[in-house]
C-alpha cells in the first residue's frame, strides 16, 4: 500500500471512531479490494484453485467480514489495527461456514489447512483440521499474542514472510523466530502433547 493511501486509511478510521455520516461507506470502499484479495488466496489455499464444491466465493467473504466489523462498532487505533480485526472476522466467517459445511446433509467433509503455507499442494503431512486450528490458536493467543498473530497471517490470509513483517510491523528475523516457534507449538498441539 502506497504512503498516501495508508494515511487516506488512516483518515478513515478517524472518521469512523468519530461516527462521522458516511464514514463506513467510504471504508469498505477503500479496503473492499484489500479484504477480498485475502479472502481469495485463503480459499484457494484451502479449497485448491478450482475452489472445487465451495459456495462462498471471496467476495461473500469480504462482504461478510466487513458486516460484522460494522455490527462490532470497534474504534481501530491504526491500518494494522484494523486489518488484525478483519483477520480475526474473517476467521470467525470461515469457520461458521465450515461448520454448516460439515453439518450438511450430503455430508461436508472435513476442511484441512495446512501449515505449510509456502507450499500447501506440496506437503500434504502438514494439514490440520480448520477448527482444530482455531482453538489452538486461541490457545496460543493467551500464551503469545504475537506469534498467533504471526500463524493467523501466514495460514489464514496466506501471506509471505515479508507481508507478515510489514503487516505486523515486525523485523524479518522476529517474523521467522515467532513462526519456527508458533508452528512447532500447534503441531504438538494438534497432535495432543502438552504445551
Amino acid at each position: 500500500m502506497k504512503d498516501r493511501d495508508a494515511e487516506h486509511l488512516t483518515r478513515l478510521l478517524a472518521d469512523v471512531n468519530a461516527g462521522r455520516d458516511g464514514a463506513y461507506d467510504a471504508l469498505a470502499a477503500a479496503v473492499h479490494a484489500d479484504l477480498r484479495a485475502m479472502a481469495q488466496r485463503r480459499l484457494v489455499r484451502e479449497f485448491g484453485q478450482n475452489l472445487g464444491g465451495v459456495t462462498i466465493q471471496p467476495t461473500v467473504l469480504a462482504d461478510d467480514t466487513f458486516m460484522r466489523l460494522i455490527r462490532q462498532r470497534q474504534k481501530y487505533d491504526s491500518r494494522g489495527h484494523f486489518f488484525a480485526i478483519a483477520s480475526q472476522e474473517m476467521r470467525r466467517v470461515l469457520l461458521d461456514y465450515c461448520r454448516r459445511r460439515k453439518a450438511d446433509k450430503r455430508g461436508g467433509r472435513q476442511v484441512l489447512v495446512s501449515l505449510s503455507p509456502d507450499h500447501p499442494e506440496a506437503d500434504k503431512s502438514s494439514e490440520v483440521d480448520f477448527e482444530a486450528l482455531d482453538a489452538a490458536l486461541r490457545r496460543l493467543a493467551e500464551f503469545d499474542a504475537r506469534k498467533a498473530d504471526v500463524v493467523k497471517y501466514r495460514v489464514l490470509w496466506g501471506l509471505t514472510v515479508a507481508e507478515t513483517c510489514d503487516a505486523l510491523a515486525l523485523g524479518h528475523a522476529t517474523v521467522e523466530r515467532d513462526w519456527a516457534f508458533a508452528k512447532a507449538w500447534l503441531a504438538k498441539e494438534l497432535a495432543g502433547g502438552s504445551s
